[in-house]
């Protein structure tokens, strides 16, 4: 049984349980144990395993953790119902240290419109309940939900009836992330106050986020008299989540002049056991989350690496290393200043005269004005001289497009402000790109496009063989060699009605020279950083996902903004099932254990660029399986690699927090890709 003295605070862990609840973190049992064990290494006191009367799966997995688990408690969640507490008991019997948890409610609302009981049934309930657990296990615990939105007199009488028939432990829990830090120290405070049993037992707290209040509300109860606190790894849980474990634990030992308490938690074990939750739930840690994210312990301002340089405490109030980390972060950005830049010269063994200093700095600010994050190959490369800080761009002032019917000049092409395709997204287009003055795969491209309007339901007036020749004299006449065109065709203005039929269809084609989407030299070596997008691909029966229209890259322009603006080259979408899809504009694809794995292309474009890397892995006997991808198995690839048009086939290095190595048959697919668009092989 956990117990604790005046001054130790119990960090019950309900990951596991509470954690899972989350929509979409389902997590497998072996994933379960594995971080039950971490946990217990850890040194967390409590365990929630699960709810053993919830299904078959809850029970085993609960019984299991029991037999793991050597110093925690192990624990399981039941409603105040016989038949769960009894499935409770057989699940942790086998416990060394075995917890029955159960609860009902105490608000007026819960108890008129959820359990249709009157407070006197919930009272006999409760006695019922905790005396049913205790006939089970010596250590019992009683929760009170909904408790914050409960009037305090019948909360009070609820509890000394807990404890009165045996309940070891009170949790006092924030059901709804409904009460604030000052209310939640208040209510703390009067059952201590009302209860005349409470030093019987142990005062716990459990806090949702629905308020991004958990972990504030959590330390208030603390400081309260509260000496059990419920909490989740990297908060997740339902709704907006729990508390979080780390950044409580973290709290507390960073402040022990406001908290003088001790806790059996080594806190070195926060970094892995956070990753170990994060790839198992598949809920990526966003990079500015307190303690875990990635940048938690990264600067970017100059003033605060100039600060970091000198003294560490002037800008970190714990140590990377306190929390399992190797250390901080100086990143490189437009933020840093010279002390930084210079350091940073300094570990890459470069040195330099100071006016030479001068002009790098400079150039490396100019380059941070377009790159959200520089990396030491940037530098290199700044101080050989072979970094431009040009990016490429579109020169309207040059050459000529093709529009409706005839060849003219950049500029003279003109769109009308009612145009139908410009507000309803009545539009279709293409993106092709040129090699050696050649369009690879044109014909499918412009069969494509033609499939596209007719799904939108209207017809383009040129046939397929008309629009490869224009092309083709399109590039001529600019006399590109490398370029990228896009072809588009819209509907007109002759209505503002949201139907499109009476519209005249229009059509162009432009060119010009655009190196690869990520062309830089730095992501094509290391490869692609890319985030988890918040918006997701519809279904079919939603909208029409077999055309390239305008309107279905919304989200995805969407997404690609959020993830530049966090840092990210772009993000990677779910479906509407909850499996990959795609990233904004680009096919995925993963390598495990020498198998590459695509999504299959039901609810997403599929891409000619996919088709063709599905080819030439056949042509490579390397075997490609397309198949629904959960999220949690991107973690465990050993490689990879988005294909397109417009990216070609691009390496990615990194998915959230998870990390990648640029492999040998990712290596061996660009290689084969860039020689068969040149016409050099395949």
């Amino acid at each position: 049984m956990t117990t604790a003295t005046r001054d130790q605070i119990i960090i019950f862990d309900t990951t596991l349980r509470d954690g899972e609840q989350a929509p979409g973190a389902t997590m497998t049992l072996n994933q379960k144990i594995e971080i039950a064990s971490a946990l217990d290494c850890m040194g967390v006191d409590v365990i929630e395993a699960g709810f053993a009367a919830a299904s078959s799966g809850d029970f085993q997995c609960i019984e299991q953790i029991s037999q793991v688990v050597k110093s925690a408690s192990v624990c399981s969640l039941a409603r105040a119902k016989i038949a769960d507490i009894t499935a409770a008991g057989a699940a942790i019997k086998l416990a060394l240290k075995p917890r029955i948890h159960t609860f009902i409610s105490t608000s007026d609302l819960h108890l008129k419109y959820q359990f249709k009981i009157t407070p006197d049934e919930a009272l006999a309930a409760i006695e019922s309940s905790v005396r049913s657990a205790r006939n089970l296990c010596d250590d019992v615990e009683w929760s009170a939900m909904d408790a914050t939105r409960s009037n305090i007199d019948f909360l009070a009488r609820a509890v000394e009836i807990a404890i009165n028939t045996g309940a070891r432990t009170i949790n006092i829990p924030d059901t709804v992330g409904y009460t604030t830090p000052q209310e939640y120290s208040d209510l703390i405070k009067a059952l201590k106050n009302k209860v005349p049993n409470i030093d019987k037992a142990i005062l716990s707290v459990h806090c949702h986020n629905d308020l991004g209040l958990a972990v504030a509300n959590s330390i208030a109860a603390i400081s309260a008299g509260a000496r059990q606190v419920e909490c989740t790894i990297n908060g997740i849980g339902e709704r907006a989540g729990n508390a979080a474990m780390e950044e409580i634990i973290m709290a507390i030992k960073t402040r022990p002049d406001q908290f003088p308490v001790v806790m059996n938690v080594d806190p070195t074990h926060i970094a892995a056991v956070s990753e170990l939750v994060s790839k198992a739930s598949g809920f990526i840690v966003q990079k500015n989350k307190a303690i875990v994210g990635e940048n938690a312990f990264a600067h970017e301002s100059g003033i605060h690496q100039d600060g970091m340089l000198k003294c560490r405490e002037t800008y970190e109030i714990m140590t990377p290393e306190s929390v399992g980390f190797s250390g901080s972060k100086l990143s490189m950005g437009k933020h840093s200043g010279r002390a930084a830049f210079r350091n940073k010269l300094a570990a890459l063994n470069i040195h330099v005269k100071e006016d030479v200093f001068a002009e790098l700095f400079k150039q490396f600010k100019q380059i941070g004005d377009i790159q959200k994050e520089i990396s030491d190959e940037d530098i290199i490369a700044l101080v050989e001289g072979k970094t431009s800080i040009m990016q490429d761009t579109i020169c309207p002032e040059k050459g000529v497009i093709w529009m409706d019917g005839q060849f003219i000049p950049w500029n003279d092409a003109q769109v009308p402000i009612l145009t139908h395709g410009l507000h309803y997204a009545s539009a279709v287009f293409e993106g092709e790109r040129a090699y050696n003055g050649k369009v690879f795969k044109l014909h499918e491209h412009n069969e494509r496009l033609h499939a596209s309007a007719s799904i939108l339901g209207f017809t383009i007036p040129y046939s397929v063989a008309e629009l490869n020749s224009i092309t083709e004299e399109l590039i001529r006449r600019n006399n590109l060699q490398d370029a990228y065109v896009r072809p588009i065709a819209w509907c007109g203005n002759e209505t503002m009605s949201v139907a499109s039929h009476s519209c005249t269809v229009h059509i162009a084609i432009v060119a010009w020279p655009w190196k690869s989407y990520f062309s830089d030299e730095n992501s094509k070596t290391s490869g692609l950083k890319l985030m988890w997008a918040d918006w997701i691909r519809p279904s079919p029966s939603t909208a029409p996902v077999t055309a390239k229209a305008a309107g279905l890259y919304m989200i995805g322009s969407l997404s690609k903004n959020k993830a530049e603006q966090a840092g990210f080259h772009d993000a990677l979408m779910l479906d509407y099932r909850g499996f990959v899809a795609e990233c904004t504009g680009a096919n995925f694809f993963m390598v495990k254990n020498g198998v590459i794995h695509t999504p299959i292309a039901d609810c997403f474009l599929n891409g000619i660029t996919r088709q063709t890397v599905i080819a030439i892995a056949k042509n490579h006997h390397i075997p490609v399986i397309e198949r629904h991808i959960h999220p949690h198995e991107v973690a465990d690839a050993d490689e990879i690699f988005i294909t397109g048009s417009a990216v070609e086939v691009a390496a990615v290095s990194q998915i959230g927090n998870h990390f990648f190595e640029v492999g040998a048959i990712t290596q061996a697919i660009t290689s084969a890709y860039n020689k068969l668009v040149r016409g050099d092989d395949e």
